[in-house]
């Protein structure tokens, strides 16, 4: 949805309720509040995060070869890919070493 300019998350994450807002203070308050353990989650979506790009690159690959998609549906595909590097940089730099 960011590709499209929105930054608003679909649920809350804490309280935050974009993506620019979310920390790891969000996944503390997340995880309180869902009764979740905290450092099983950040590992998990860290996990997701390492998985993120070379999925998108494998799907990405997919909708070259199988649509043959047009000048502006390759500059939303890269756009997307511009995102999804920025919020895996997000949560990659959020999370250190956990």
């Amino acid at each position: 949805m960011r590709a499209y300019g929105d930054t608003g998350l679909a649920l809350f994450i804490g309280d935050e309720d974009t993506f620019d807002a979310v920390g790891l203070h969000s996944w503390e308050a997340f995880c309180k509040d869902c009764g979740f353990a905290l450092k099983e989650t950040l590992m998990e979506l860290k996990a997701m995060a390492n998985a993120l790009l070379p999925a998108w690159d494998k799907v990405r690959t997919r909708v070259a070869q199988q649509n043959k998609p047009t000048d502006a549906e390759r500059a939303v595909l890269e756009k997307m890919t511009e995102v999804f590097k920025l919020h895996q940089g997000h949560v990659m730099s959020m999370l250190g070493d956990v």
